[in-house]
């Protein structure tokens, strides 16, 4: 019942945006019908559909694959994400060794890092997942670090007056007050994730939707491309409306565990 509601307040919240972008797709239709634009410079929105329908199975084979390398990069990203939270949080020795490792691994290219690690790793998945995890791991632990130092001081005080232990301190002030923070970095890289995804399989790959994009670029099948970009964009949307029902979800439960 939850999950209707908090459905139903998003179409509505969002009503506006779905009325914008029916309005701009039945524009590119029209354009490209009044223009007679060739299908290998822009397809048509229903030429799109319909490729998608007569090829369904062999996009839905390689979303498959491209959806796994998303959710277990995303999934091994944010565990190391906590764990080096935690160290930084407890360390400042770890904090002051790790930080610039982090933003040197994040301002380096990853489209750079790649070739390496097919070279290392070989053409499975395993190199796409990795880098996925690069990507995606460091707007959680950026907003995790600051989430877990953002306290009330006044009531950590009081916590400490009272002989709190570091565990007690940690479940019941420092992670209820990261949890906004951790979802807002757990958006960030699920959107990330999709991109490193894709990354991976430009550089090498043999399967996968960005593999489907690179044949169908060079083959001049135009329509094939933007059924993958829709597909890509229904899985990045989809990933990052799962995480925002998660957090209206902990948002709704929070209230009733206070009250208990």
């Amino acid at each position: 019942m939850t999950v209707i509601k908090i459905s139903i307040s998003w179409l509505k919240k969002h009503l506006c945006c779905i009325l914008v972008a029916i309005f701009l797709l039945f524009l590119w239709q029209l354009t490209v019908n009044i223009l007679k634009i060739p299908e290998y410079i822009l397809p048509s929105p229903s030429g799109i559909i319909l490729e998608i329908i007569q090829k369904q199975q062999y996009l839905i084979k390689h979303s498959l694959i491209t959806l796994s390398e998303i959710l277990i990069g995303f999934v091994l990203g944010m565990s190391a994400a906590f764990i080096i939270s935690l160290g930084i949080l407890y360390s400042k020795t770890i904090e002051k060794v790790v930080y610039p490792l982090l933003i040197f691994t994040q301002v380096t290219p990853k489209i750079a890092i790649a070739p390496l690690l097919l070279i290392w790793f070989g053409y499975g998945l395993l190199p796409k997942i990795i880098i996925t995890a690069l990507v995606g791991f460091f707007p959680i632990v950026i907003n995790t670090v600051r989430g877990l130092k953002s306290i009330d001081l006044e009531l950590a005080d009081l916590m400490y007056s009272l002989s709190a232990t570091k565990r007690q301190m940690m479940t019941k002030i420092r992670i209820p007050s990261s949890i906004p923070y951790v979802f807002v970095g757990l958006k960030v890289s699920i959107t990330l994730s999709v991109i490193g995804a894709i990354v991976g399989e430009f550089v090498g790959a043999d399967r996968g939707l960005g593999y489907i994009i690179m044949i169908s670029n060079a083959n001049l099948d135009t329509a094939l491309v933007f059924a993958c970009l829709i597909i890509l964009s229904i899985i990045g949307l989809g990933l990052f409306w799962v995480i925002c029902l998660v957090e209206s979800f902990y948002s709704w439960c929070r209230p009733i565990e206070s009250s208990i």
